[in-house]
């Protein structure tokens, strides 16, 4: 099997009171920080923290005038760490659900608001696209509708949906739609536990699957897990919303050294 790419874990502020826009404009360093201490613990992807970007965000933190800006340091601060560092990796754009008050605007509205953010993202050389954080699958099918219209590189697209339950039904839909669109990837959030309860036999072809493992769910023995999500072969994994970076370091690890665990087999073999 091959090597999984083992992205970011999910960012949020440390101070409850400041909001990501704010955190992004008000000083590049932190965020310079933040990009390198993720390449340097072994991350092969990187994700802009622009969830909650869009214009219907900003607007009341009187930050409407700053879209472009906010987005355009969130590409521009994680391609400058990836070139200096040398890294060789990733950098995706984030593209996240329309803000709560979605069900009061047209339906160009919406489209703009999702459309916008990306735009200036691809312009600014994000090396890839990821829809994540929807858990509505109309905004699902919406979101991705809008981006393949504005995506004209194309930039290569991992979409993740995070069902109430991850069943045999949701798994197939997000497959065929995601084989429909030509995706690079599809993708489920789900917490530990029930990323665990997958089995390779329920991926219904082989379009590239990834996992965003939240926090939260049953206890689950790590090894064990580690032992699950290696048998079922996902192609990326990330840290998601919720599980925090001590324990995406941890599942990280674990799940590297039984990568080079299987390499060594493989080599003594031969």
């Amino acid at each position: 099997m091959s090597a999984i790419l083992l992205g970011d874990a999910f960012w949020s502020p440390q101070d409850p009171s400041k909001s990501v826009p704010q955190f992004i404009l008000e000083d590049e360093i932190p965020l310079l920080h933040l990009y390198h201490q993720q390449f340097k613990t072994g991350a092969s992807m990187v994700r802009t923290p622009t969830r909650q970007s869009s214009a219907a965000y900003l607007k009341p933190l009187g930050l409407l005038d700053r879209i472009e800006a906010v987005h355009n340091i969130a590409v521009q601060s994680a391609k400058h760490t990836q070139e200096q560092g040398d890294f060789d990796c990733l950098v995706a754009a984030v593209m996240a659900p329309p803000s709560p008050d979605f069900e009061g605007r047209t339906e160009a509205a919406l489209e703009h608001e999702l459309a916008e953010p990306v735009i200036y993202m691809i312009d600014k050389g994000a090396d890839i696209m990821i829809l994540e954080g929807f858990s509505d699958w109309d905004q699902f099918e919406t979101a991705l509708k809008v981006l393949k219209s504005v995506n004209q590189v194309p930039l290569p697209t991992s979409a993740f949906f995070r069902p109430k339950q991850a069943d045999l039904e949701t798994i197939q839909r997000l497959f065929v739609f995601g084989e429909a669109l030509e995706l690079e990837a599809v993708g489920l959030e789900l917490t530990l536990s029930d990323a665990a309860k997958l089995r390779r036999a329920d991926l219904p072809s082989d379009l590239a699957f990834g996992l965003q493992i939240l926090g939260g769910g049953e206890p689950v023995e790590l090894d064990r897990a580690v032992e699950r999500l290696w048998e079922l072969g996902p192609t990326l994994m990330l840290g998601g919303e919720g599980f925090s970076q001590a324990s995406w370091d941890q599942l990280s690890s674990r799940l590297s050294q039984a990568q080079g665990s299987k390499d060594g087999q493989s080599m003594a073999a031969q």
